[in-house]
């Protein structure tokens, strides 16, 4: 039996709070928001896309709001 091995590096996710490995992941694997537990501090990690999801643009465009006024009373 052999291993697969994958082309390319993956880049290790440490917990911000202890420095816990989370999981490795190639660049640019994320497409969405992910929250993980860590497994040794308890501490909730939101991880998000380094570029923007170009879905998650065309949804605010189409509600026709105004960028800057998303709160009532917000300037």
């Amino acid at each position: 039996m052999t291993a697969k091995v994958f082309s390319g590096s993956r880049e290790p996710v440490r917990c911000a709070s202890c420095s816990a490995l989370l999981f490795k992941s190639e660049p640019g694997a994320l497409a969405g928001v992910v929250e993980i537990k860590c497994r040794r501090c308890s501490a909730l990690n939101v991880l998000r896309p380094s570029s923007p999801n170009p879905i998650a643009g065309r949804a605010t465009q189409t509600r026709n709001e105004p960028v800057g006024l998303r709160f009532p009373g917000s300037p």
